[in-house]
């Protein structure tokens, strides 16, 4: 199964990609898309070795799961014969050292150190929400096992102190993780749900994840007016291309009919899918109604409101 990019990170590449570099939330915000993107493409790596499970086996992606308490999301979540294993994905280039003296993750990289959260504190504690979850829901107790799964091949893995909860057997690399997991039983050595159990907790998992929803512009404080508009050539990527007739035209003698599709995306997956006549001649440097109008019609779900004031409903699958 080919892993989708989540809105999160569809959001954080739109504005990298339209904020100004000399913007004060830039650095941050790049930060921010860098470390997601490590994320998923360390996850995406995962996958792939995924699909070696047995049949039975039931994998969930990108679980975010409310406790009672708190939301939490976990990388993978794996169901197979009797036992739930949740599954923490790092993606680090370097060295990396695990600290159990000081429940630390330390990396190592082109001469510099970095320290991070254990990622053991974090499974752990998702453990306990994910029993709290089965708990209120009526399931009987299932093994909770965990591991932390190092996705990048070439990252050179070190541990350090005194490994008491045993800790380091639940390190491994990518592409052993699936065939380990199939040499693992059931500590009760039976399955502890029924087959209706196992189907229960499928269909109310699918009904329960809630994906992040929020918006990068409120976390960071942009605003529409921070963001460099303009309809992007799909031959050089420069923005502004100018509209003429029934074209866009761009300085490098590209011509394009529906290169104003993208703008409408990236608007959407920022801004919400609403959006007005005037906000979007704004955006697309356009300064025909008529034109906007026609634009806006055709690549949108539906509008509502009075001729002044109406309102356009992206469509996603434009």
């Amino acid at each position: 199964m080919h892993r989708m990019k989540t809105d999160e990170l569809l959001q954080l590449e739109v504005c990298i990609e339209r904020l100004d570099p000399a913007s004060p939330s830039y650095s941050l915000i790049k930060q921010d898309f860098l470390r997601r993107t490590a994320g998923y493409v360390g996850e995406s790596t995962v996958d792939r070795y995924l699909q070696y499970l047995p049949p039975h086996a039931h994998s969930f992606q990108d679980l975010r799961l409310f406790d009672g308490i708190q939301h939490f999301q976990m990388d993978f979540l794996l169901l197979i014969d009797g036992t739930l294993t949740i599954v923490e994905v790092k993606n680090y280039k370097g060295k990396i050292i695990f600290d159990f003296n000081h429940q630390q993750l330390i990396r190592e990289l082109d001469g510099r150190e970095d320290i991070f959260p254990d990622p053991f504190i974090q499974v752990e504690h998702h453990t306990v929400q994910l029993s709290r979850w089965l708990s209120e829901r009526g399931f009987p107790l299932i093994p909770i096992q965990f591991f932390v799964v190092i996705s990048n091949p070439q990252t050179l893995i070190e541990t350090r102190g005194h490994d008491s909860l045993s800790y380091k057997k639940r390190i491994m690399r990518a592409r052993r993780f699936p065939h380990l997991l199939q040499s693992l039983k059931n500590p009760n050595d039976s399955p502890a749900w029924t087959d209706d159990d196992r189907d229960t907790f499928i269909r109310i998992v699918a009904n329960e994840n809630s994906p992040y929803n929020g918006s990068v512009m409120k976390k960071y404080g942009i605003m529409l007016n921070d963001l460099q508009w303009g309809v992007e050539c799909p031959a050089c990527s420069k923005s502004g291309m100018k509209r003429r007739r029934d074209h866009w035209h761009c300085e490098c003698g590209r011509k394009s009919d529906d290169a104003h599709k993208k703008l409408l995306m990236d608007y959407a997956l920022l801004l919400g899918p609403e959006i007005t006549n005037a906000t979007f001649r704004q955006i697309a440097f356009i300064d025909s109604e008529y034109i906007a109008r026609k634009l806006l019609t055709e690549n949108c779900r539906f509008n509502f409101g009075n001729t002044k004031n109406r309102r356009y409903y992206i469509n996603m699958d434009i």
